[in-house]
């Protein structure tokens, strides 16, 4: 959260990797304590065998885009904030770089004001969506701790 330096979360490779972690992470306890049934996961109860293949196709499926599905919100959240905070920054250094003698009479700094509360607006959001994603990784951990 410093202006015009690099974020780290701004690169999909970081949030996927973290994301990956957690998830391989998760799921190898969860296989730890299970065995293999912990491949009951990916099969429901009553299934007729006919479908079972299909089925298991699709529980894959969205079994493994959990992955990306944090990846992808962590790192569009956290890069929308930045950028805007980049532009909103890079605006008040050209409005405090400029030569209007009319606004710097005034003595009121609206530019300034309007980047402070964005930038107490990124640290609230960055905060949120750091919660968001141990909020989820925590259902996924219980997901595959109890076998839903």
């Amino acid at each position: 959260m410093v202006t015009y330096s690099y974020t780290v979360t701004s690169s999909l490779l970081v949030t996927f990797f973290i994301a990956f972690c957690f998830f391989a992470g998760t799921n190898l306890w969860s296989f730890l304590i299970y065995k293999t049934a912990f491949l009951k996961l990916f099969i429901p109860k009553n299934v007729p065998f006919i479908i079972l293949p299909g089925l298991f196709l699709i529980e894959l499926i969205s079994f493994i885009s959990k992955i990306i599905s944090l990846a992808v919100r962590l790192f569009a959240n956290l890069l929308s904030g930045h950028a805007l905070l980049k532009i909103l920054f890079g605006f008040l250094a050209d409005f405090l770089c400029s030569n209007m003698t009319i606004f710097v009479k005034s003595k009121v700094n609206y530019p300034l004001y309007v980047t402070s509360a964005v930038t107490i607006l990124e640290y609230l959001i960055a905060f949120l969506q750091a919660f968001v994603f141990l909020i989820l990784n925590i259902i996924y951990l219980n997901d595959g701790i109890y076998l839903h």
